[in-house]
C-alpha cells in the first residue's frame, strides 16, 4: 500500500477499500461495453421504432424497480445486492443460448428485447454499485476518493471497448456475450469481499446495516417525495436524459445513413468508447480531483450542460458524423470525468434508506422515464415538420436550464454537508 499512498489522497486504512472498489468498476464496466455496442448496432438497425423501444425500457423499469424495492426491503445487504448481479449474469447466458440457438424467425424480437434489457442493466447495476460506495464512505471521502474508483470503472470501459473492437470482426458479435458474463461474474465476486470488509468496519464502529430496511416495494418514491434535495437531483438527472435522448436519436439518425455495414457501425461505436475512456482516464487522474477540491462540486455539475449546449448548436449548423462523433466524445468524456463523479457524491449527504431506496428509482425510474417522455416529444416534433437540425437548436435552452439546476443542487450539498459535520 506504500506506493498507492505515494500517488493517491488515500489514508491509513482506505487503500483496499480504494483498490476493491475500482476493481469492481472495472468489472462492471468492462462487461457493459461488451453488451453496449451490440445495443447501439441494432438502436441503429431499428431506428424507425426507437421510440417503442424506449417505451419498452421505461415499462421494463417499472416492473425491476418494484422488485428491487422489495428486495431492499426484505434482505440485508450482503445479500440483496448479489442477487442483482447474479440476475443479470443469467440473463447475458439466456441471451447468449436464444440468439446462439433460438428460431430465426423472431430475430428482431430478440434484439428488440435485447436492447432493452441492456438499457436496464447499465442502470441497475451502475445505481445499485453507487448506492452501495456512497453507504460505505464519508462525504470527505467520496471527494478524494471517487474519482479514482471512476477511473478503476473506466479501466475497465477501456478494456471492454478494446476487447469488442478488437474481436468484433473475427468472431459473431453473439460470443461476446459469454466476455462480457465474465465480467460480471468477477464483478459479484468483488462485491462480496468489498461488503465484508466493509461490514467489519461498521461493526467496530457499532453500526448494524445488516438489518433489513423496511418499507414497501414504492419506499424510494414516497422517500423521493419528502425531500426537495432529492426531487432536486431527479430533476438534474431528467434534463440530462432528455437531452441525451435527442442526441441519440440524432446518433441513430445520422451513422444509420451515413454507415450501412451492421459491422461497420459497431466498430464505430467501440472505436468512439475507446476514445472516451481513454481521454476520460486521463481526466480523472490529473484534474477531477483538483477541480472538486478548488470549485467543489458547482463547476462539475454545470459543465456537460454547457458542452451540450454548444454541442447542439453545432449539430444544428452541420448535422455530419464528424461534428456528431466530436460532440459525442466531448458530452461522455464531460460526464464520465467531471459530471458523473459529482453526482455520485451528491448521496453522501443522504441516509442509508435513500441512498438504497430513492436512488435506485432515480436512477432507473426517473432516467428511463425521461428516456420515454422525450422519445415521444422527438418523434412527435419530427411528425410536425421539425427537422433534426431544428430538434438540435431545441436542445439548447433546455440544456441552459439544466446548468442552473446543477447549480442549485452544488449549493444544497454544501449546505447538507456543513449540517452533517
Amino acid at each position: 500500500m506504500t506506493f498507492l499512498k505515494s500517488i493517491l489522497p488515500v489514508r491509513p486504512g482506505e487503500g483496499r477499500a480504494l483498490l476493491g472498489s475500482a476493481w469492481l468498476h472495472f468489472s462492471l464496466l468492462a462487461g457493459y461495453y461488451v453488451l453496449r455496442p451490440l445495443r447501439e448496432e441494432f438502436g441503429a438497425e431499428h431506428r424507425d421504432v426507437l421510440e417503442y423501444l424506449w417505451s419498452g425500457t421505461f415499462f421494463g423499469m417499472l416492473i425491476a424497480a418494484p422488485l428491487y424495492g422489495w428486495l431492499v426491503s426484505h434482505f440485508p445487504r450482503r445479500r440483496f445486492l448479489p442477487y442483482v448481479y447474479r440476475f443479470f449474469l443469467a440473463c447475458i447466458l439466456g441471451f447468449y443460448v436464444f440468439f446462439r440457438w433460438g428460431p430465426e424467425g423472431v430475430s428482431h424480437w430478440g434484439e428488440w428485447i435485447y436492447y432493452v434489457w441492456v438499457s436496464v442493466f447499465n442502470l441497475f447495476v451502475v445505481s445499485v454499485f453507487w448506492g452501495f460506495l456512497a453507504d460505505i464512505f464519508r462525504n470527505e471521502q467520496a471527494k478524494r476518493l471517487f474519482p479514482w474508483i471512476m477511473s478503476g470503472g473506466t479501466l475497465g470501459g477501456i478494456v471492454g471497448s478494446w476487447l469488442t473492437s478488437a474481436l468484433a470482426d473475427k468472431i459473431a458479435a453473439i460470443h461476446l456475450l459469454l466476455l462480457a458474463a465474465l465480467f460480471l461474474e468477477n464483478a459479484a465476486w468483488a462485491l462480496r469481499g468489498l461488503d465484508r470488509a466493509a461490514r467489519a468496519e461498521e461493526e467496530e464502529r457499532q453500526e448494524s446495516p445488516e438489518a433489513p430496511l423496511g418499507g414497501g416495494v414504492w419506499q424510494g418514491l414516497k422517500l423521493l417525495g419528502r425531500s426537495r434535495y432529492l426531487m432536486g437531483i431527479a430533476l438534474y438527472l431528467l434534463l440530462f436524459t432528455t437531452a441525451s435522448t435527442f442526441l441519440y436519436y440524432e446518433q441513430s439518425h445520422i451513422v444509420g445513413e451515413a454507415i450501412q455495414d451492421r459491422g461497420e457501425r459497431t466498430v464505430l461505436y467501440a472505436r468512439i468508447n475507446l476514445a472516451v475512456n481513454s481521454l476520460t482516464l486521463l481526466c480523472q487522474w490529473t484534474l477531477t480531483v483538483g477541480l472538486i477540491r478548488r470549485f467543489g462540486l458547482s463547476l462539475l455539475l454545470i459543465l456537460l450542460p454547457l458542452v451540450n449546449a454548444a454541442g447542439f448548436l453545432a449539430l444544428g449548423a452541420l448535422p455530419t458524423l464528424a461534428v456528431f462523433a466530436t460532440f459525442e466524445i466531448s458530452r461522455r468524456l464531460t460526464n464520465f470525468a467531471f459530471t458523473k463523479p459529482a453526482r455520485e457524491i451528491l448521496y453522501t449527504v443522504v441516509s442509508r434508506k435513500e441512498k438504497y431506496q430513492s436512488k435506485p428509482f432515480i436512477d432507473t425510474v426517473v432516467y428511463r422515464g425521461g428516456d420515454f417522455g422525450s422519445s415521444w416529444a422527438f418523434k412527435g416534433l419530427q411528425a410536425l415538420g421539425m427537422s433534426l437540425g431544428a430538434l438540435a437548436y431545441l436542445a439548447v435552452p433546455l440544456s441552459l436550464a439544466w446548468g442552473v439546476v446543477g447549480l442549485s443542487l452544488a449549493r444544497s450539498h454544501r449546505r447538507l454537508a456543513a449540517d452533517e459535520s
